[in-house]
């Protein structure tokens, strides 16, 4: 007798549906009518999310009871799904903006005399606008005397938005100012000494401010952090600095998002480079992640805790020369445990090939401590090279079994050389000087899920406005410049998705398994070595148009949507694990902002039904005629100022010049004046998006 699936008891059934991945139970779900309630029954689609998925932010909304779990079920399947698949749910124009920030779904832009601030994730029908010029006249304590300023938005989150201001005043590098936007108050304007590559990163309890200023032992700069405490009433604690700073002078990487990141995570302040040394080192061998963390509330040199090389090991050399302009590097958090892990894309040319191949790394971080002399006996075990030679040497240098030796630096130092000698054979490591610092580990083993090879691209680094690594859909989702043959200057911008999916055990040889085990390097589990996965075919979005069944007259109009004729070029782009933004039109003019949505939750108002309600050619001619001008309309409220008294834009900086503002006044005095129930220089309206009306609902 044949058992169906469908007749088998619920109680086992869920169990079998407990070991399925989230998208194998939702096709399981649409494939069959029995199996329609596995996605709309509750206490089911909980355990699937607290199981898989439990610090994602659909999951975190059901468990707070803002809503079903089923809901959150549905919509973590679907946002996975458009990604994996480049189905987006939404495209639109949001905004002209002469500079933009995109942080945890909510986009900050400048345009004109006015910071913006959008939270589209949450799809809000009013945005906040702060006047600058009110802002900083609000705080200003000196008279005008020196002409203008320039303004510039560093970070948002949690309602709270930390801005850079610089005048003209030679006297001041700048002015570190803090707002809360849900409060309407100032929280901290501060004068800084430098902002020699500022950067912000806070919460609602913490902000922590880094330059690139502090000089290092090594006679190079380094970065220094100064750390703030925002008041909280709750539990009495008063809005104050921190005494001590913090140092990185053993981090190296000065570019932000590709040598070297920052970010805060639960309750720690996390910073990560992929540079081992400062000078090219001639005779090396391996390359590991160096990370730094701290707690946020008691910022201190003496809690400062470094990660050992060993258990944050990135690569060997010999793997070949890596292509440094593609390199991108960002730290995110797995929906599964909570934990930050690193992201880091390389493009590389592989065992010295004459063909580049771009890869997306994934590596957790491990602040685990092991002692040194523990290290040095396993070296010595997984080098392969583990004779009585290496041993010994290994003994001479400091192991367990080491007594009190009277070798001296010379020898030792021969020593050292020698063995390295052994562990990489290269007779190179002969050649070793004192000065040089060298660097080697055995190699580890990668498994299968912290590694995607994208596939063989035929776009060029400077057509890829956007390569961004999407772990939650195991996707690489790229923003290209695909013009057409007929009309290759013109732009023509798309999406460019790749995806894997992870192949069934049933389909992978034996021969290609291995027993799962312990790392003898990191003593961790190499859980899901024998993963194998299968990559999809690439997919465009807008697709071509020479397919049958596509209407011609609509993809003709998302085209004109997602590359205005008159915002061309200079493209700048962000993503996040449910949506894509990115700011096209030319330097020194105001740029078009789109957003793309792979979120079903996500639903701006007043978009276009695509198929059922696209526009006549008529109205799209009509919303297209103008996009060069900066949108007017009652509701939005955004008054066009004369050059003379407006504000201008630096783009290239990210600043808005501002005229009219030299000093800033005391912090505390700031922090209390904000406090005003109707304060003039922050207000609420409808969004600009809604004035421009140009946008696509994709959803079925």
């Amino acid at each position: 007798m044949t058992l169906h699936l469908a007749r088998l008891p619920y109680e086992l059934l869920s169990c079998i549906i407990a070991g399925l991945d989230l998208e194998d139970v939702a096709n399981l779900a649409r494939c069959c009518k029995q199996f329609q309630f596995l996605e709309r029954e509750d206490s089911l689609c909980r355990i699937l999310l607290e199981t898989k998925v439990p610090r994602s932010h659909e999951a975190t909304l059901a468990r707070k009871g803002h809503v079903s779990w089923a809901s959150a079920y549905r919509r973590v399947t679907k946002r996975r799904e458009a990604v994996a698949c480049a189905a987006p749910f939404s495209v639109s124009i949001v905004a002209f903006g002469d500079s933009h920030l995109y942080n945890g779904g909510v986009l900050s832009y400048i345009v004109d005399d006015t910071l913006r601030i959008l939270n589209l994730h949450a799809s809000n029908k009013s945005e906040v606008v702060v006047s600058i010029s009110g802002l900083l006249q609000h705080i200003t304590t000196e008279p005008d005397q020196s002409g203008k300023g320039r303004f510039r938005l560093l970070y948002h989150n949690e309602d709270i938005a930390a801005c850079l201001y610089r005048s003209c005043n030679p006297v001041s590098a700048g002015w570190l100012i803090v707002i809360n936007t849900a409060e309407r108050s100032i929280l901290l304007t501060r004068e800084l000494q430098t902002v020699k590559k500022i950067f912000v990163r806070h919460d609602r309890n913490f902000l922590y401010y880094g330059t690139l200023s502090e000089q290092g032992y090594d006679g190079y700069k380094c970065w220094v952090l100064e750390g703030y405490r925002f008041e909280d009433q709750q539990k009495g604690l008063g809005a104050t600095w921190f005494d001590e700073k913090i140092y990185l002078r053993d981090l190296i990487g000065s570019e932000i998002d590709h040598t070297i990141c920052f970010a805060m995570h639960d309750s720690y302040f996390y910073a990560v480079s992929n540079q081992t040394t400062r000078e090219v080192e001639e005779v090396d061998w391996t390359s590991c992640y160096h990370a730094v963390r701290f707690p946020v509330d008691s910022p201190s040199m003496l809690l400062l805790e470094p990660s050992q090389d060993f258990l944050m090991w990135r690569r060997q050399h010999a793997e070949g020369p890596i292509d440094d302009r593609w390199t991108k590097l960002r730290l995110d958090v797995d929906e599964a445990t909570g934990f930050l892990k690193i992201i880091e894309t390389r493009t590389e040319w592989l065992r010295g090939g004459s063909k580049s191949t771009r890869t997306f790394y994934i590596k957790q971080i491990n602040f685990r401590q092991k002692p040194m002399d523990e290290i040095l006996c396993t070296v010595a075990v997984t080098s392969s090279k583990s004779s009585s030679l290496v041993s010994s040497l290994l003994t001479s240098i400091g192991t367990p079994s080491s007594t009190s030796s009277s070798l001296s630096s010379e020898s030792t130092a021969n020593l050292a050389t020698t063995m390295l000698a052994a562990l990489t054979s290269d007779r190179l490591a002969l050649t070793l000087t004192p000065d040089d610092n060298p660097h080697y580990l055995p190699p580890q083993t990668r498994l299968p899920r912290d590694l995607h090879t994208a596939d063989d691209s035929p776009f060029v680094f400077s057509k890829v406005h956007l390569s961004y690594y999407n772990t939650s859909a195991n996707s690489y989702v790229d923003l290209v410049d695909d013009p057409r043959p007929s009309s290759p200057q013109s732009q023509r911008l798309r999406l460019r998705v790749g995806s894997r999916r992870l192949k069934s055990p049933s389909r992978i040889e034996l021969d290609d398994l291995s027993p799962e085990s312990a790392s003898s390097l990191t003593d961790e589990m190499n859980e899901g070595l024998n993963d194998r996965y299968t990559n999809n075919a690439v997919s465009f979005w807008p697709p071509e148009q020479d397919d049958d069944y596509l209407q011609t007259e609509e993809f003709e109009d998302l085209t004109r949507l997602m590359n205005p004729t008159t915002h061309a070029r200079d493209v700048q782009a962000t993503a996040d694990e449910r949506s894509l933004v990115y700011a096209s039109g030319e330097k020194g003019q105001p740029q078009a902002i789109m957003f793309i949505s792979f979120d079903p939750a996500i639903k701006l108002h007043g978009l276009s039904k695509w198929r059922d309600g696209l526009k006549t050619k008529a109205a799209v001619a009509l919303s297209g005629a103008r996009m060069s001008e900066r949108p007017v309309h009652p509701e939005c409220a955004i008054e066009e100022k004369e050059s003379s008294t407006g504000a201008e834009l630096d783009l290239g900086n990210q600043m808005a010049d501002v005229e009219g503002v030299t000093g800033l006044g005391d912090p505390d005095k700031d922090a209390a004046t904000g406090g005003h129930s109707m304060p003039t220089w922050i207000r609420t309206e409808q969004p600009m998006y809604r004035a421009i009306n140009r946008g696509y609902d994709l959803s079925l």
